[in-house]
């Protein structure tokens, strides 16, 4: 689907990928760092005393990853 699939490219501008797959194929792994995130999220929230938000979320227009795609937090 990629050009140079082994390559790491963060600028490529194709998307269309299913990092998690879905369906029945979807990774068992998937819940697991949906957590270690949440848990990450957490440690840094308790780190700093008042962390706000900055401006509202932007949240992904995609329906195979959901969630944010911007979380801007002032300390």
């Amino acid at each position: 689907m990629f050009e140079s699939p082994n390559e790491l490219n963060i600028a490529r501008k194709e998307h269309k990928h299913l990092s998690f797959s879905a369906g029945i194929y979807y990774c068992l792994g998937g819940q697991a760092a949906k957590l270690e995130i949440e848990v990450a999220f957490n440690c840094l929230c308790d780190k700093f005393k008042q962390p706000r938000l900055q401006e509202e979320p932007v949240w992904r227009k995609n329906s195979n990853m959901h969630g944010m795609e911007m979380l801007m937090i002032a300390i």
